[in-house]
């Protein structure tokens, strides 16, 4: 069923496939302009936004190697840390895919955790800090080793952290109960927490997609659900806020009036395409990417002051579709496309057996892919966004 599902979405973006530098050093994603989304389109070639394409392709030599989902990834040091939610683990590869080693602290003893719930670096202590449950932040050097525990006493789903503060998003539904704010600052310092953005009412408690917080080793931003800002925030401060005006995407006041169960509020969205949430921001120097709950790929461009919006983005290498991107933390303007080994080997039964394929597909795809088969890692094409 899995294998079909793959297979009728791949012939799907097939067949569509065949049928402004800035002047101010101020990240452009934050200027305090409104941008308006703008109709709808099929794909764009990943060198329109894009640049400095790598292809990676992650080594699996044994389960510690395994990559099942990729929640984040951390650029340190020329080498990537592959934060796995399903897994509870980071698994850690070279620049070039060898695998170098897992971090998996599964237990419950000093140093260990029940559940791995977010992670980022710490670029000042130069020290991985991981969410962890028990409702906790737990300290290790990039090598894995066990530095130092911080209990917590909420509950939270994101982290990330600047030169003095470590930044929590708050848990929207925790104990059955909202918080008060949406974010928790907590000084590095001295360990005191400030709180900022108060929060108003929770209309799909239960109901989220991706990461709601992103760094790219000195930015810190955060997103809300039915909230069309963005906001950029440093020293325990918001210090600037960028409003989008989705116009027919924007998910309608009036309709919130009750909380919704996921699958009411996922059928409602995608009968009218409507926005309540976006993820995985990447900001370039002209222009900034980020999916939503509609997937696909929203492209914005503040000098214009327009969101386009696609279905997929075509790797120009080997004129091959993709959707599925995550940030690139700890490198300004870096995302990574992520092409599943169930992906590629559908894409290589259709090379074969649909000509239709084989006139749009590059034959050096299958040939530098022969060798993949259902147990590989991902493959990754990292780029920089313009």
């Amino acid at each position: 069923m899995k294998y079909r599902h793959y297979t009728t979405v791949a012939i799907l973006l097939l067949c569509l496939m065949s049928a402004m530098s800035c002047s101010t050093e101020k990240s452009l994603a934050f200027i305090e302009k409104p941008i308006e989304f703008v109709d709808a389109e099929t794909s764009f070639s990943d060198t329109t936004y894009l640049d400095d394409m790598k292809m990676v392709r992650l080594e699996n030599n044994g389960s510690q190697s395994a990559i099942n989902n990729i929640s984040r990834i951390i650029e340190i040091d020329d080498q990537l840390y592959i934060f796995d939610r399903t897994l509870n683990r980071i698994t850690v590869f070279d620049n070039t895919g060898r695998f170098v080693r897992s971090i998996n602290k599964m237990g419950h003893g000093k140093g260990e955790y029940v559940r791995l719930i977010d992670v980022t670096y710490d670029r000042t202590s130069k020290e991985l800090l991981c969410l962890a449950e028990p409702s906790s932040i737990i300290h290790y050097t990039t090598d894995g080793d066990y530095v130092r525990t911080e209990k917590l006493d909420d509950y939270y789903t994101d982290i990330c952290c600047d030169e003095s503060y470590i930044y929590l998003y708050h848990s929207t539904y925790a104990d059955a109960q909202t918080p008060e704010f949406t974010i928790s600052c907590k000084s590095k310092r001295d360990g005191t927490i400030t709180e900022l953005l108060p929060f108003t009412e929770e209309y799909a408690p239960f109901c989220s997609l991706g990461s709601k917080m992103f760094s790219d080793g000195s930015d810190v931003v955060f997103v809300r659900k039915f909230d069309h800002n963005i906001y950029h925030v440093s020293n325990a401060a918001i210090d600037s806020c960028f409003t989008m005006n989705m116009k027919s995407f924007e998910f309608p006041e009036e309709k919130l009036t009750k909380q919704y169960d996921c699958c009411e509020l996922y059928e409602l969205c995608k009968k009218d395409k409507y926005i309540y949430i976006i993820t995985n921001l990447v900001q370039g120097k002209a222009s900034f990417m980020f999916s939503s709950n509609l997937y696909g790929i929203h492209v914005a461009q503040p000098a214009s002051r327009y969101c386009r919006n696609y279905s997929y983005m075509t790797v120009s290498k080997y004129n091959l579709p993709s959707s599925l991107f995550v940030p690139v933390e700890g490198k300004k303007s870096r995302c990574c496309f992520v092409l599943n080994a169930s992906s590629i080997m559908n894409f290589k039964n259709m090379y074969e057996s649909d000509m239709r394929v084989k006139k749009t597909i590059s034959a050096q795809f299958v040939e530098d892919f022969e060798d993949v088969s259902e147990e590989s890692n991902p493959t990754l094409f990292i780029y920089t966004v313009k």
